[in-house]
């Protein structure tokens, strides 16, 4: 049974939703971008697993839209929407932990997205959903950490002479201490 506060919400939910979406094929961009230009940026072999990221990324928002789209807007639940958000973060950040994997591990430049990524997050969904997604999200790199480690992941080091993602590199290591 849906609360009329959960009625008052939907719809706001509901635009955020379709904002998020239409941010997202920036991201897509981004990262076919960045699978052709990053071996000069100083990202070596990033192509084409950039590009595979990319095209999950649009695939997935693509059903987004037709997800969203499909049912007129008074007849999305509040409850159908939260759960549609909590997928599409949780996809979003799935593929960034593979990202960051490809480019540079705890190294990757790419780190600075998830803090932008959670607070977006806590924008959508109430913050005890976001510690839970956070939890998972630190446990898949503290995984990709693990496995690299180990060897049983090539490790995708960043050229720290090279480009913007050397400097980058710099940036997310100061900022993290």
């Amino acid at each position: 049974p849906e609360r009329k506060a959960d009625y008052l919400f939907a719809a706001e939910l509901f635009g955020r939703l379709v904002w998020f979406v239409r941010l997202r094929w920036v991201a897509v961009a981004g990262l076919a971008g960045a699978s052709v230009i990053g071996p000069s940026l100083g990202l070596p072999g990033v192509w084409p697993a950039l590009l595979f990221i990319a095209i999950f990324v649009a695939a997935f928002n693509i059903f987004f839209i037709k997800h969203l789209g499909l049912r007129r807007r008074k007849e999305r639940p509040y409850e159908h929407l939260r759960s549609c958000a909590i997928r599409q973060i949780s996809l979003d950040l799935v593929a960034l932990v593979v990202t960051a994997h490809f480019t540079g591990g705890l190294q990757s430049p790419m780190l600075l997205f998830f803090a932008f990524h959670m607070a977006i997050g806590t924008i959508i969904l109430p913050t005890r959903i976001m510690y839970v997604v956070a939890a998972c999200t630190s446990g898949l790199m503290f995984a990709i950490y693990l496995l690299e480690e180990h060897g049983y992941l090539a490790f995708h080091p960043l050229d720290p002479g090279r480009g913007m993602c050397g400097a980058a590199c710099r940036f997310n290591m100061a900022a993290f201490v």
